[in-house]
């Protein structure tokens, strides 16, 4: 019985360590976050953006990115002038401790299409926030031949 306890406490110091250590690299690099997300964790899409700025605490980050791209098989999944995520980081929940809760999307355009059309279901390890704010100014959303289109603030 001590052995089992002892084992699950270093695997408990083993993850958060590695939990710390997402956050300083998030804080500190946050371009190279993403960079390495898109070519090791999502190899089936590409991830482009010109400029990140990153702000926030350690476990409430905004993250705004211009002239973002998201691209899968060769088409345009996301695009957006200008693209700000509000991420709240929440480590008591051990499988969903990235929460969502903000979204503000500036001359965007998203098009799911080539999701569906693929044979992988997208699975996730996010949330989104119960108290979400959503802003979109200029913004389409295109589902097989219909557009549907956003003007708001």
């Amino acid at each position: 019985m001590q052995k089992l306890f002892s084992i699950f406490a270093i695997s408990l110091g083993i993850l958060s360590w590695v939990f710390f250590l997402l956050l300083a690299i998030l804080a500190l690099s946050p371009s190279n976050l993403i960079k390495s997300i898109d070519r090791y964790a999502l190899p089936d899409y590409s991830i482009d953006f010109s400029e990140l700025e990153s702000s926030g605490s350690a476990l409430n980050r905004n993250l705004k990115f211009n002239n973002f791209y998201v691209m899968h098989n060769d088409r345009v999944l996301i695009q957006a002038k200008e693209f700000e995520l509000g991420l709240s980081f929440k480590p008591q929940k051990l499988f969903y401790f990235l929460h969502i809760n903000n979204i503000v999307i500036k001359d965007g355009y998203f098009d799911p299409s080539s999701i569906r059309s693929s044979n992988s279901s997208p699975s996730f390890l996010t949330n989104f926030s119960h108290e979400i704010s959503l802003s979109f100014d200029n913004f389409k959303y295109q589902r097989n031949d219909s557009i549907f289109e956003i003007n708001g603030d």
